[in-house]
């Protein structure tokens, strides 16, 4: 199985075990990626949809959580860490920096 394949695995599965939490009712925020005005489980899966090229969208701007504009892995376990009310730390580390 392809490294792409195992960690969307994983992501699924935690995106399972995840959706009997509530959801967040925070109005059109832009991590509304479905835009149903509620940021939940929903969305993240709605997210890994996109990763996995299932789902298509012309702005990508609601979906790049970490606003570092490239859509990832990582804009999925931050939204999913979000949607849960879990921590989440994340360090940017720019490596074109001199």
């Amino acid at each position: 199985m392809s490294k792409l394949k195992k960690m969307f695995a994983v992501i699924a599965a935690a995106t399972m075990l995840c959706s009997s939490m509530a959801a967040m009712n925070v109005g059109a925020v832009s991590y509304d990626i479905n835009c149903d005005n509620t940021v939940d489980i929903m969305d993240v899966m709605t997210l890994n949809q996109y990763l996995m090229g299932v789902y298509y969208v012309d702005d990508i701007s609601r979906m790049d959580v970490n606003q570092n504009k490239i859509v990832d892995v990582v804009d999925s376990q931050m939204l999913l860490a979000y949607t849960i009310g879990a921590p989440f730390q994340f360090t940017y580390l720019d490596v074109t920096a001199s």
